[in-house]
């Protein structure tokens, strides 16, 4: 398997989509494939206000990946970073 992604829908009042694992092989990165599966969760949680998920600091191609897809980090703590991408105003 080229990746794993497991996602938590919640639905309490903010509406907020949480992605709570994400992979991808070392075999498909910097490949797009990675890209193209984060657009596609993104485009079908539309009707959420946004989409959350944490990462660890020191993983810094996943930080990064995570700000060039327009996530924003907006809480740290313990070497973990939450970001976060608005999706309903």
């Amino acid at each position: 398997m080229h990746y794993h992604i497991q996602v938590c829908e919640y639905t309490s009042a903010d509406l907020s989509f949480y992605i709570s694992r994400n992979s991808i092989s070392l075999k498909k990165q910097k490949t797009g494939f990675g890209s193209i599966l984060l657009n596609k969760i993104i485009k079908d949680a539309k009707s959420y206000r946004s989409i959350s998920l944490h990462t660890n600091l020191k993983n810094k191609k996943a930080n990064k990946f995570y700000i060039k897809h327009g996530l924003n980090k907006i809480k740290t703590r313990n070497n973990f970073a939450l970001y976060e991408k608005k999706l309903i105003n």
